[in-house]
């Protein structure tokens, strides 16, 4: 049985184009998100699920550079994107990364396939509801449930967001990992040049191989940090989608 990480990652984004690759700590932002998720005691594969856009090549050729199997599929669709990708990897059980999380803690990832695997879950995540930082989502699912949700889902957000399908659908087995206190409001991903600012400042305050209990006392320590960013809506596009679907049903 074969646990993969996939990452999604392209190089377009209309607040902070080519995010994924910017440096961070001396190395692309990507890489230095893929050496902390190779510290994962639970992961047996890393792979990477970007588009056909001819940009996105840079992320390809940083793939082959650092030994990171990678798939590029439809721009648009991104369901179907990061079905092909899980595919071709011949992955049983997928772990969803973004691109845009730098600070991921292989720990953390371990805690929810842990939690996946013992409540026998179609579905397991950390982010619905969200109570740990943002930058530190993780989703973990099936296979099959994936498939599932390729062949059934056919709103415009559920094409658009690989798990949105799965969240919102009946017929899944699925559980959460909650943080013991609700540190949501707590911005740590990056999706433009505030988040970048702290993000970069943070890492040079971290040692190697920091966990979230790290960079929370580095916020704790600097606090004026999480005031730069302070003023962006966690996950606003996805929410927006979702409610427009709504609406018309």
């Amino acid at each position: 049985m074969i646990i993969g990480a996939i990452i999604q990652a392209r190089m377009a984004s209309t607040r902070l184009p080519g995010k994924v690759l910017l440096p961070l700590k001396g190395k692309p932002m990507l890489q230095f998100q893929i050496e902390r998720l190779k510290k994962s005691k639970k992961l047996n594969a890393i792979g990477i699920a970007t588009s056909t856009n001819p940009e996105n090549k840079a992320i390809i050729e940083l793939a082959n550079k650092i030994g990171v199997q990678a798939y590029a599929g439809s721009e648009e669709d991104v369901l179907d994107r990061y079905y092909q990708a899980a595919k071709q990897f011949r992955f049983d059980i997928i772990v969803r990364i973004t691109g845009d999380c730098p600070l991921i803690d292989p720990a953390i990832v371990d805690s929810v396939i842990e939690k996946f695997l013992a409540d026998k879950a179609d579905y397991t995540n950390n982010v619905d509801p969200p109570t740990y930082p943002d930058g530190f989502d993780t989703e973990v699912f099936t296979f099959a449930a994936l498939e599932k949700a390729w062949k059934e889902a056919k709103a415009q957000h559920h094409r658009e967001h690989v798990t949105a399908f799965i969240r919102e659908t009946e017929g899944f087995r699925k559980t959460h990992l909650q943080y013991p206190i609700d540190l949501s409001k707590l911005r740590l991903t990056v999706d433009n040049k505030e988040d970048l600012e702290v993000i970069t400042k943070l890492v040079g305050l971290l040692p190697d191989g920091f966990s979230l209990q790290d960079v929370l006392q580095a916020l704790d320590a600097h606090p004026e940090l999480t005031k730069l960013n302070s003023q962006f809506i966690r996950d606003e596009k996805y929410w927006a989608q979702v409610n427009a679907w709504r609406n018309k049903k």
